[in-house]
């Protein structure tokens, strides 16, 4: 798969996301954004959030 986003894209903050989460971030993420670049984004700020290391698994086990 070709990462729309590279990690660590903003401001020098250098991430270290899972690539299954930031798969399936950006899956869900693509449901609000139609441009696949500002849904990777979103994506890695979510993964990068104290406590969101896990965030998208925890979306999907709650079923939101």
């Amino acid at each position: 798969m070709k990462w729309p986003c590279r990690k660590g894209w903003r401001k020098g903050k250098a991430t270290k996301v899972d690539p299954a989460q930031l798969r399936m971030g950006i899956k869900v993420e693509r449901e609000h954004f139609t441009d696949a670049r500002r849904a990777c984004r979103t994506a890695v700020d979510h993964l990068s959030e104290k406590g969101g290391k896990r965030y998208y698994s925890r979306l999907k086990k709650a079923r939101l």
